[in-house]
Formats: C-alpha cells, structure tokens, sequence
C-alpha cells in the first residue's frame, strides 16, 4: 500500500506545475481581466496580482534561506531560540516589503524602507546561496568534490560566506542610494540650433519613484539640487511614480518649487501606466507648472531673439499599449509628436525607454538629441546585467551618427529597493552647443 504524503509534501511534489499554473494565471488575467475595468479597480486589482506573484517567488527564496541560515544556528539551547527568531523575523519583515505599496504616504515610513530593504538582502542572498550550490554542483560533475574551493561551496562555511557578503552587500547599497544625486554634466553638440541659444541648459529629471520608500523630504532635495544649476529647461523623462495623485500629492508638491525660464517638460515613463491614474498625473503636474509632452510638441524660443527656436518633442511610453494595460488614447507615436516641428529647425525628443530612442532615430524623422531613462543604470547587479541586454542604449551619453545623440540618466532616486550597486542616483545638467 502506497505511502500517504503530507499536504505540505503534494505541494513540494508539484511545485513545477505550481509555478506554471501560476505563469499561466498571470498573463491570463493580463490579457483579459486588467483590458475589461480601469482606474482603481484596474490599479489595485494589478498590486494584488503581483503581490501574490512575487510573494509565492521569494517563499522559495525564504525556504532556501531558511535551511543553510538554519546550518549557523548555534548548538546552545537559548542561542538556538534567539537565532531562529531572528532569522524569522528577517524573512517576515521582507515580504512585507510588497504590501507597502498599499499604504504611502507624505514621506516614507520606517517599517517601508525596513522592509524594502530586508527584500532586497532576502533576493541578493538567496542568489549568493544559489551561485554556491550551482558551483558545487559542477565541480562535483567534474570530479571535484574533494578540492578546497568545493568545501567553501557547501555547509556552514557557505552560508557564513553569502551572510556577511549580503550584509556587505545592503549596507554598501543602502549608503549609495540614499546619498543626494549627483549633478552629472554634459555639453552637447546640437545641429541647427540658433546661435542665441548657445549653451541653453537643460536639467535632465527621470525615474524618481515617489512610492513606498521615496518620498517629499528626498523630492525637495531633488528640487533643490536642480535648482542650484540654473537651467533654462527642466525635462521630467517619466516614472516620477509608483502610486497614484491621492496617495502621493503631497510628495510631489515641491515640484512647484522648479525654477526653468524656458519651461518644464513632461513626459510619461511606463510606470506611471502601472498607476492608473495618468490622466489625474497630467492636471497635477499642470497645475505646478509642467507642460505635458503627450505625442506633442512645444517651441522654445530664444531669450534673446524671439524668432529663434527648436523642437521640444515628446512620445508617451511604449507600455502604454502593453497587454494588460492598453491606455486608451496612449503609446508611442512620433508621426504626430513631430508634426509642427521641420528639418530646418533643431529638434529634441524626449522619450522614457531608451529602445524608443532608438526607434525614433531610425525613423524618418530628423532628430538631434533623445533625452532618456528608465534603465536606472542597472541599479544593483545581477539586474544590471538584464537590463544591459535588454536595452539599446544602457546609461550616459551615446552619439548616433554624425549629428544625433541620445542621453540616458541613471535616474533621480531608485525604484523600491532602497539600493544602488555599479550605479547612482543622478540629476543630469545637459548644456546644449550651437555647431
């Protein structure tokens, strides 16, 4: 008679077929679900989904975690308590870090970045563990088992090694992203711009992430550094946003405070889509003083010479048309963001995702500089390494041909995980030249 397996035994067994249940589901009501309601319905109904997507991901990072933590736990019987206790504790605090999407506020709380943060050393962790496992695996395939580096790969020894690498890990993170962002500065070379508009400055902004852990004190910073450069123009490259303008209005209300004689430019960056709520995002920023940049085109003229002039064009974000999303009235079309705009004139795109940038440099259309995000740099490696691959262009200043450019910035801020690693927060001062 064949053996009864405990519950929790059947779900190990079909854990495969678990996760692909759970694949199937997640598309599924991409596809038919989030297309059939909006607005709020739409926005929590998609911060459910993904908190119980990523919850069921990172249980498995929790039971891995758990087992080789579990290996340090000292043989003493108090000790043993207390370590087990903090180790459960560490794990409980970081999967909150995704239901801290559903309370935000002015400023972030400290349970917020606690939990964001436990997250991100839950994820780095598990990894590490699971970089040692995968090597001991292929040493002992090739026969070597018995070497020194095997006997770091396993027991006790591996685990010590990936806790204080993670720890390191965090803390070094943690410091970077939450230093002020740099002002980073680049002179650009610009065909057809008037001579009267030489060195006309443009304060780059983008993926600012108001949400669970960026808040108003680090916007008014922001603020203050943009400031302090003096630009003619500010340009916000999308994503200033994870929630939507009644949960985040007051983060965002420095903004008001940015001074651009020549004006402040908007333009839509995919999370802001995740929200719902963009066109409520649009009568907020105008009423702080943005001109949206929606499939549309603004001339800024010359201090100086009223009859000089360049193109400042922007397109909404590719996701906007993305399964699950598909914004009514939304998405990428450049034919109408140039209208108005001719090739005797200078012309400035401003676009979220840098594969845009390229689409829009191929074009037709002739275009001296893309201005740019979304990459955040990678923000902490082994992401880095898949948005590297995923992107056209990864961070910094890229020239396309003879008189076409396009910047990326690192970002402002960060998204959720309160960490930076191979990257850092950035304010970009862009100087245009007359050539």
């Amino acid at each position: 008679m064949p053996e009864k397996r405990p519950l929790y035994g059947i779900i190990c067994g079909y854990r495969h077929f678990t996760a692909l249940a759970i694949c199937i589901s997640f598309f599924a009501i991409e596809g038919y679900l989030f297309s059939s309601v909006s607005g709020k319905t739409k926005y929590y109904l998609y911060k459910v989904h993904i908190l119980i997507f990523v919850e069921v991901m990172f249980y498995q990072f929790s039971k891995l975690v758990w087992k080789e933590l579990d290996k340090l736990c000292p043989e003493v019987f108090c000790a043993e308590k207390v370590w087990r206790g903090m180790v459960a504790s560490f794990l409980f605090v970081a999967h909150l870090g995704p239901f801290c999407t559903f309370y935000m506020s002015k400023d972030p709380t400290m349970l917020g970045v606690m939990a964001w943060t436990s997250f991100a050393a839950l994820l780095i962790l598990s990894l590490s563990l699971g970089f040692f496992g995968a090597l001991f695996r292929i040493l002992n395939r090739c026969g070597m088992s018995g070497t020194a580096i095997a006997g770091i790969c396993q027991g006790r020894l591996r685990s010590g090694i990936c806790v204080l690498f993670t720890a390191l890990y965090i803390w070094t993170g943690y410091l970077n992203a939450t230093t002020p962002p740099v002002i980073i500065r680049a002179s650009i070379p610009i065909a057809k711009l008037p001579a009267s508009m030489n060195g006309t400055k443009i304060a780059l902004l983008s993926d600012i992430h108001l949400g669970p852990t960026v808040g108003f004190s680090m916007m008014e910073n922001a603020v203050k550094i943009t400031n302090s450069i003096k630009p003619d123009i500010v340009v916000l490259a999308g994503d200033l946003t994870d929630g939507t303008v009644e949960e985040l209005r007051e983060a965002a209300l420095p903004l008001k405070d940015l001074d651009a004689p020549s004006g402040s430019f908007f333009v839509t960056g995919n999370h802001e889509y995740y929200t719902s709520d963009v066109e409520n995002w649009f009568e907020f920023l105008e009423s702080v003083g943005f001109h949206i940049l929606h499939n549309s085109n603004v001339k800024v003229h010359s201090k100086q010479n009223k009859k000089d002039w360049f193109c400042m064009l922007g397109v909404d974000d590719k996701e906007a048309q993305m399964m699950g999303i598909r914004y009514e009235g939304h998405g990428v079309d450049l034919k109408k963001a140039y209208s108005g705009c001719d090739d005797k004139h200078a012309s400035i795109l401003v676009a979220h995702q840098p594969n845009v940038a390229k689409e829009a440099l191929d074009s037709q259309f002739p275009i001296q500089l893309v201005l740019s995000g979304h990459t955040h740099a990678g923000q902490f490696y082994p992401t880095a390494l898949v948005v590297y691959l995923g992107n056209a262009y990864f961070y910094g200043l890229y020239q396309y041909d003879a008189t076409s450019y396009v910047y990326v910035s690192q970002g402002v801020f960060y998204y959720g995980w309160p960490m930076r690693i191979g990257s850092h927060c950035e304010i970009t001062e862009i100087t245009l030249i007359s050539s």
